[in-house]
């Protein structure tokens, strides 16, 4: 079993109440970024359900209707585990006739005008779906060296509930109607058999995730009290009807790892603590697969296959074009009225019109009313952080927003726009956590050069964002003559002297500046000073903005050549192309991005390495030709 930080990056045990729900949420995502493979497990979709709690809503190819999964909390006990509880709800497709099986009350929401509303999102007042269709419990548990996971499921072969007075109901001319009789079954809902469809696949996910089969699966069975439910509305044990509930658990440990005899014993017995009523005492053991009593596989035997459906999903895990996909996240920032929306509505603009891209917007805006909202096309998924700012007082609802644009919509690009008096300094530390799920770009700041100074004189976090930008945009030139803008310019190269600083007016530029490098395989082919040479809607780059392009033959060192990365001069703004390094057999793309880099698997053969681009201002090509030529080894040894 892999580490589980290589799944929840911040970990479970040390924060249990956000720690749970981030596990399943990131192995949703992990999982439906890889497209062959999020059908091979039988996924189609899931989405938040906007509420108080941490909630999704899931389809899966073997059911018609809806799952829904809700954090309830956790708790620890004495024997070092820690247990997240969910809920399990099911809301069947009204053709499916296990609607049937479903109380009166149930059928009644499920035809309510406002149910796939309801779905969606929580009303404001109360939820009408927080207890109709729950079918059973879910329960994740790990042990405090979050070594062991094990995943158990909780529900009744039979949900029965019982109407002891009866149940009357109004018919569509207001007549009362007797839908149930006293003592009548109203509710009779397969809930183990629904529940572990759902259970199954997540177990098949974790199987694969985890790059693990199962080391435990236990089934129990115990006899429990229907649930009768009086005039009233009130919910009793009954003393005359019987459920039979069953208990399925599946359990993971990483190699090397052994749970101790006592704890083995746990499982057996108790394991897990927490279920509907007291400690699962009074059981059957119908079946169980353990190290100590090696039986046949029990449970689905995919659970055993799946740690190796490695070599289609790595295929799966990329793009056309051989790319590892992960969205790029582009950061906007700029203080209060520098013009970033104008900005992007011009790159978005660009990038889903002319390039194909699909691009959501995260916007973060203090207060209640979203009026960038309202001014960004409507045709852009946005997903608004209020009252707040995403860098500083809600930095942990920045993770959520982008894990939830992630996994409902698998954009190209993400843009999150701060607001205009955030501190870009706090968002970059939760940059590392966001890794597995997004392709850090750029954080570009977009400064109003007509009243910079006063702003940067009253304003301290008007120089944080310059001082954190990757590329300055100097906007509203129009309202400045040369001999300002001459002025603004060099403040800005005292404040932040590695970045580009590039003028325009109204948010005028041309889109491809900022994502030069947007096309994972677009390596340029010949040297080329940009600013000679016409763009996009009739664009042109600024004077000191050059773009250079060097083929080599042979492959390098990796030491040598992060070295040379790491003494780049911070003129060169970015650099992008495919090296062959040694020691890896397939090339590397290489990401450079004001000081920072990223190489990755690249599985295009229609690149040859090494073919590398550079662009910045005023840089000598021909010593960083000089240098890769002496790091270069002419054969690979």
């Amino acid at each position: 079993m892999i580490p589980l930080r290589e799944i929840q990056p911040t970990g479970i045990t040390s924060q249990p109440e956000s720690g749970f729900p981030d596990l399943i949420e990131n192995l949703l995502i992990r999982t439906f970024f890889e497209p062959w493979m999020k059908d091979q497990l039988g996924w189609i979709g899931a989405s938040y359900r906007s509420g108080p709690r941490r909630s999704w809503t899931i389809k899966i190819k073997k059911r018609k209707g809806i799952y829904c999964i809700t954090y309830l909390g956790f708790k620890k006990n004495a024997y070092h585990w820690i247990s997240g509880t969910f809920n399990i709800q099911y809301f069947p497709d009204l053709n499916e006739k296990v609607l049937d099986t479903f109380s009166v009350q149930e059928n009644i929401i499920r035809l309510h005008s406002q149910f796939e509303e309801w779905l969606r999102k929580i009303p404001d007042r109360e939820d009408p779906l927080e207890s109709p269709f729950t079918i059973g419990k879910m329960l994740c548990t790990v042990d405090t060296e979050e070594k062991a996971l094990f995943l158990s499921l909780l529900a009744p072969i039979r949900w029965r509930t019982i109407q002891r007075d009866g149940l009357i109901i109004s018919d569509k001319n207001g007549e009362p109607v007797e839908a149930v009789p006293p003592n009548g079954i109203d509710r009779n809902v397969p809930a183990f058999k629904l529940a572990w469809q759902l259970l199954d696949i997540l177990i098949l996910t974790f199987c694969y995730q985890l790059k693990c089969y199962p080391i435990y699966v236990l089934l129990k069975e115990r006899t429990s009290r229907a649930v009768e439910v009086s005039r009233q509305g009130d919910c009793l044990s009954s003393h005359k009807h019987q459920v039979k509930e069953r208990m399925l658990t599946v359990g993971f440990e990483q190699e090397g790892y052994k749970i101790r005899d006592s704890d083995a014993r746990f499982f057996i017995r108790f394991f897990p603590v927490y279920d509907f009523h007291a400690p699962f005492k009074k059981y059957r053991l119908l079946w169980s697969y353990m190290p100590s009593n090696p039986s046949s596989l029990k449970g689905n035997r995919l659970w055993w296959e799946a740690s190796l459906w490695t070599a289609k999903a790595d295929r799966s895990r990329r793009n056309l074009s051989g790319i590892e996909y992960r969205p790029q996240l582009v950061i906007f920032t700029g203080f209060l009225g520098s013009g970033k929306t104008t900005l992007i509505n011009r790159i978005v603009e660009h990038q889903s019109l002319q390039r194909n891209k699909f691009v959501v917007i995260i916007q973060n805006e203090v207060g209640k009313v979203d009026i960038d909202a309202d001014l960004i096309d409507g045709a852009f998924n946005i997903t608004t952080l209020n009252d707040g700012c995403v860098c500083c007082t809600i930095r942990g609802e920045l993770r959520t927003a982008v894990r939830q644009v992630c996994i409902q919509y698998s954009p190209d690009i993400i843009i999150l726009e701060t607001t205009g008096v955030a501190d870009p300094q706090n968002i970059l530390e939760e940059l590392p956590s966001l890794a597995p799920f997004i392709r850090f770009d750029s954080l570009i700041t977009v400064v109003d050069g007509r009243n910079i100074k006063t702003i940067l004189a009253e304003y301290p976090v008007a120089r944080s964002q310059i001082i954190n930008a990757d590329l300055l945009i100097l906007n509203k030139t129009d309202l400045m003559d040369a001999e300002e803008i001459e002025t603004v310019k060099e403040i800005l190269s005292k404040i932040n002297p590695r970045s580009p600083v590039l003028p325009c007016s109204m948010g005028d530029i041309g889109p491809s500046v900022l994502f030069y490098f947007g096309n994972d395989t677009g390596i340029h082919k010949e040297r080329e000073c940009i600013s000679h040479k016409e763009i996009e809607h009739g664009h042109c780059y600024p004077d000191f903005f050059e773009v250079v392009t060097i083929n080599l033959q042979g492959v390098f060192v990796e030491s040598d050549f992060i070295d040379f990365l790491n003494n780049l001069p911070n003129s060169i703004y970015r650099v992008k192309g495919v090296v062959k390094i040694k020691g890896y057999q397939k090339p590397q793309l290489l990401q450079y991005v004001g000081g920072y880099y990223e190489l990755t698997h690249f599985l295009d053969t229609t690149i040859q390495p090494n073919s590398l681009v550079f662009i910045g201002k005023k840089f000598d090509k021909d010593i960083i030709e000089k240098e890769l030529k002496r790091l270069i080894l002419s054969k690979e040894p």
